[in-house]
């Protein structure tokens, strides 16, 4: 039964005040009637409260308790006996009761109601001691200037533990999902990344090194002779032939190499921040460490292992994760029909140029002789841009040390075009979304190259990276405007326009000089410099201007 302390709290006659005046009471207090129905009421209101399933608590501004319903007993175990005219601190942790007193003063004294009117989670705590998670709502009310409380709480302790199983089921299938996707992942027998994932892996170090302009190498290795060791020794030996690669692989590699079974006996390592040189070396290394240990089957029965290897490096070798696994393998293969250890990157020449500390002119035209290699009107273009540069640059009073900077980028700009694959810089029609984007970022890759190993001036070095820059902002591969650009790539922009437009493309023919000319004027100030535009249009229709062969 619900037990209420009729001193605690007024009883519902006193509650139930209509909203007419005071003065209007009297009469109907005195009424038979009035008398009943105030009577059936409170028996209704008992009756809702002693069958409620949720505690039902009322206590005054002391926090003295008035009203203790059957589930209050059943939640927290105190009979309403026991708890009627008790402090509530009884069902609180004592950590809590403090502020529960500060709680009810704070109220009393402003009237601020910070959790009155709201519902939320707290901790109850039993007669036994055992504390419990509860949800709690408050109100308060006030009759002839008293205020009172009465709390609504529910036991949720069955939905916090069906909460925490399902929060330990969910990191559990987490967990199992991780498990399962590090396992697809995973090549069963060396533990070591399989063929799709390592490809991944060769398409994120592309993406990653075009936002940080560095180079990375990958090789390509199968083990030599694996065939007849299966069909000697049995699959169980070339599984360890498999392993002991593998394992020295990981031993010997550095900690932000990435390694894969390619597939079969072929094994495929990531080399970030490596040049061509450097991959060389470590493939050599991997080579002879295998090949000195080798593998012991008896005592008397050791296998030698030896790799035939295949480097390829970004941008020299390819943009894709297909033109460089395609390079890496082929010359994975001419090293193995030639016996040497390693075939290593193409274009060894470049970087024999690369190791000059203090390029000459001649060094230079070799630089531009490799670009030409991949695309002969990339040296007449880039012969043509210097000089027509070199020609405003005279023009316009450059000094003689900005004059051989404008010189070297111009038969330089285009140098990055090592980088880009054939089938793109030799495209006869239009160029997809895509392959546009690989041919941008020739001015970045050029730039790398020349980072790697020259000591160019930062003259030569912006001009050759922003002369794809435009005046309104519209160009590559910073999107600078107007003389944010540098001084000098807005000349070498000019020049290598007008050279492209007076010389035939894989794309289209020629135009006239007129034609160039009159283009270049109704872009200045768009995409070009207008400042420079007319100067450069007196140079180019005066032969005097042109540096003596």
């Amino acid at each position: 039964m619900v037990v209420e302390d009729r001193t605690a709290l007024p009883t519902l006659r006193e509650r139930e005040i209509p909203p007419s005046s005071g003065s209007d009471f009297l009469p109907l207090a005195h009424d038979a009637v009035a008398i009943e129905r105030l009577q059936r009421r409170e028996e209704e209101f008992h009756s809702v409260v002693e069958t409620a399933s949720d505690a039902i608590i009322s206590v005054d501004a002391r926090g003295l308790v008035g009203l203790w319903n059957q589930a209050s007993q059943n939640i927290f175990g105190y009979t309403a006996a026991e708890m009627i005219g008790q402090s509530l601190s009884r069902i609180m942790p004592e950590r809590f009761r403090a502020d529960h007193q500060r709680g009810i003063h704070r109220l009393l004294e402003s009237g601020e109601p910070r959790v009155i009117g709201k519902t939320f989670e707290t901790v109850g705590l039993r007669k036994g001691g055992s504390e419990f998670p509860i949800e709690l709502s408050l109100a308060s009310w006030t009759v002839r200037n008293e205020t009172y409380f009465t709390g609504i709480i529910r036991d949720i302790s069955k939905r916090k533990e069906a909460e925490r199983k399902q929060k330990e089921s969910e990191q559990k299938y987490r967990q199992l999902f991780v498990e399962m996707k590090e396992l697809a992942q995973k090549d069963p027998l060396t533990n070591l990344w399989n063929h799709r994932r390592i490809t991944e892996q060769i398409e994120y170090e592309i993406e990653r090194s075009s936002r940080g302009s560095h180079l990375f190498s990958i090789m390509m290795m199968d083990v030599d002779s694996f065939k007849p060791i299966n069909d000697t020794y049995g699959h169980l030996v070339g599984d360890d032939v498999l392993l002991r690669v593998a394992r020295t692989l990981e031993k010997q590699s550095r900690s932000v190499d990435s390694i894969g079974r390619y597939g079969g006996d072929e094994f495929l390592v990531i080399l970030p921040y490596t040049n061509g040189e450097q991959a060389k070396n470590l493939a050599v290394s991997f080579s002879n460490v295998l090949q000195e240990n080798g593998l012991q089957v008896d005592q008397d029965t050791p296998i030698p292992i030896r790799l035939s290897i295949g480097v390829a490096t970004n941008p020299f070798d390819g943009s894709t994760a297909k033109d460089l696994i395609s390079k890496a393998d082929e010359r994975m293969y001419r090293s193995k029909l030639s016996s040497r250890q390693v075939v290593a990157t193409s274009v060894a020449e470049v970087c024999h140029y690369f190791n000059e500390e203090d390029p000459t002119l001649p060094v230079i035209h070799g630089l531009v002789e490799a670009v030409n290699a991949k695309d002969y009107y990339t040296k007449a273009h880039s012969d043509l841009v210097a000089k027509l540069s070199v020609a405003l640059g005279k023009k316009i009073g450059l000094s003689t040390k900005q004059l051989d900077s404008l010189r070297t980028a111009g038969l330089l700009h285009d140098i990055g075009k090592i980088g880009i694959p054939d089938t793109i810089l030799r495209k006869p029609g239009n160029l997809k979304i895509e392959e546009y984007e690989i041919i941008k970022q020739h001015p970045r890759l050029g730039v790398i190259m020349l980072n790697n190993a020259t000591s160019q001036s930062k003259q030569t070095v912006d001009a050759i990276l922003y002369h794809h820059e435009r005046f309104d902002g519209s160009g590559y591969p910073r999107g600078l405007v107007g003389k944010a650009i540098p001084y000098l790539a807005r000349i070498i922009a000019i020049a290598d326009s007008y050279s492209a437009m007076v010389t035939d493309r894989p794309y289209r023919n020629a135009i006239g000089q007129d034609e160039a000319l009159q283009y270049l004027n109704q872009q200045a100030g768009h995409l070009f410099d207008p400042e420079l535009i007319p100067l450069f249009a007196d140079c180019v229709r005066s032969s005097s201007c042109f540096p003596s062969e």
